[in-house]
């Protein structure tokens, strides 16, 4: 999505924009590294009801280290006939250097609060998105199990062992729990003493469940969302080097992402000709803890072999989106099919925003 800020002139139009590229990217599957495969994708199999794949299957990680452990699971959508892949990945063989990914994942764990709703942490601007039908037919499982979450708009968000954030959205909002809009220009510091205590999100009359749960609905993708420091430059560059174009965000600035045009946030949102779409958001208002998100993105820029992306790549860029890549009808030759590896390890932006 375009997200032009009202108040910059760096960037480009909030207008639709068509893509010049001689190739068409259609999204596959996302990848994560964390230290603890197993808890995140046994996670995914009980509340996503994903399914889990053998390594015939995989669509990326085929050959790895002997000492990598690797769980891939793929959600059906579509009624049974589209998918996409989710990887989670611990393969000590690479390089990381002197912040492990262990580190950086305890780090976002304990910085995250999904048990209070009135904070926000900027890293929680990076996280996979699954476009829902049902609300709350998704969430009924985490109330049950106590599972932390928090809301924003037609939207929750609930934290996948460990430190990564999965965020669950509809166009309508739920029945169950209840929620408010993006509030960008809040400053939050972690801890939520706007109330001094957690307040449920379950509405009056939610409650008692009912006996049985609902069945789980299908989860097709809707975005990938990552913090920057700068989401224009971000949102340029991924314009000029893939067949993404810009999202008109004119009325999503006037409605759930107020203030999110530059004033209290930037974010910028495009989109691939299949519907997926890559967020960057750039908070202004937002907790970092410790390691800001800047630090953050100097780590990992400045990691051997990231300016040329050869050699061994580190056990950062084991975060990132895949694409299938296949050519226009403006380019020569028939359909491709070779696969792309996009987006940048551990650095991320915001679906949508939180505030």
């Amino acid at each position: 999505s375009s997200s032009s800020s009202s108040s910059s002139s760096s960037s480009s139009s909030s207008s639709s924009s068509s893509s010049t590229a001689p190739y068409d990217l259609s999204y596959e599957f996302t990848s994560f590294s964390t230290y603890d495969p197993v808890a995140a994708a046994d996670f995914c199999v009980k509340y996503l009801n994903a399914s889990m794949l053998s390594p015939e299957q995989f669509l990326t990680h085929k050959q790895v280290n002997d000492s990598a452990i690797v769980r891939g699971l793929r959600f059906m959508y579509a009624n049974g006939t589209s998918s996409h892949d989710m990887y989670f990945i611990h393969d000590p063989s690479k390089p990381t250097g002197p912040m492990a990914v262990s580190d950086y994942n305890q780090y976002l764990h304990k910085l995250h609060r999904f048990d209070i709703q009135e904070t926000w942490d900027w890293y929680m601007d990076w996280h996979f998105a699954f476009s829902v039908d049902d609300l709350d037919a998704v969430v009924d499982r985490f109330i049950r199990d106590g599972v932390p979450f928090v809301t924003r708009s037609s939207s929750f968000y609930v934290e996948i062992p460990y430190g990564i954030t999965f965020q669950f959205l509809a166009s309508d909002w739920a029945e169950t729990i209840w929620s408010e809009s993006f509030n960008f220009c809040r400053h939050t510091d972690g801890t939520g003493e706007v109330t001094g205590k957690t307040q449920p999100l379950t509405l009056p009359g939610a409650l008692p469940l009912p006996d049985v749960p609902p069945p789980i609905p299908e989860l097709p993708p809707s975005h990938h969302s990552f913090f920057s420091t700068d989401a224009i430059t971000a949102a340029n560059f991924t314009l000029r080097t893939t067949s993404a174009t810009r999202y008109d965000m004119s009325g999503v600035f006037q409605d759930t992402h107020r203030y999110g045009d530059g004033r209290c946030a930037q974010l910028e949102w495009l989109s691939f000709s299949d519907g997926f779409q890559v967020h960057f958001v750039e908070q202004f208002h937002k907790h970092e803890g410790d390691q800001t998100v800047s630090q953050t993105e100097d780590y990992l820029t400045s990691l051997p072999g990231r300016n040329s992306m050869t050699g061994p790549l580190d056990a950062y860029t084991d975060f990132r989106i895949g694409f299938s890549v296949g050519k226009t009808s403006a380019a020569a030759g028939g359909d491709g099919g070779a696969g792309l590896d996009g987006g940048s390890g551990g650095g991320g932006g915001g679906g949508g925003g939180g505030g």
